[in-house]
């Protein structure tokens, strides 16, 4: 099995798990643990440029599309340029 089998799995089962729990960004948070702690014990992670630059757009969507001009506003005091 490869690391990048490995990671997705323990990622798919730890966002799942996180979003039963009803905590926000769970499959991005869970991800970015599971690759960080597989990253320090050694472990290297190979992915293709496809997947890779997939993966960013469906992460920065996802941000984006959280975050408006009213939010940022309301956490940044007026520092926000959407506002």
């Amino acid at each position: 099995m490869t690391t990048f089998a490995v990671a997705l799995g323990l990622s798919a089962l730890g966002g799942s798990l996180w979003a039963s729990l009803g905590l926000p960004l769970g499959w991005l948070m869970v991800a970015a643990l599971v690759t960080g702690a597989l990253a320090m014990s050694g472990w290297t992670i190979d992915i293709h440029k496809l997947p890779h630059r997939a993966g960013l757009i469906v992460i920065g969507s996802s941000v984006g599309l959280a975050l408006c001009g009213l939010t940022l506003k309301r956490n940044f005091h007026g520092f926000s340029l959407l506002a």
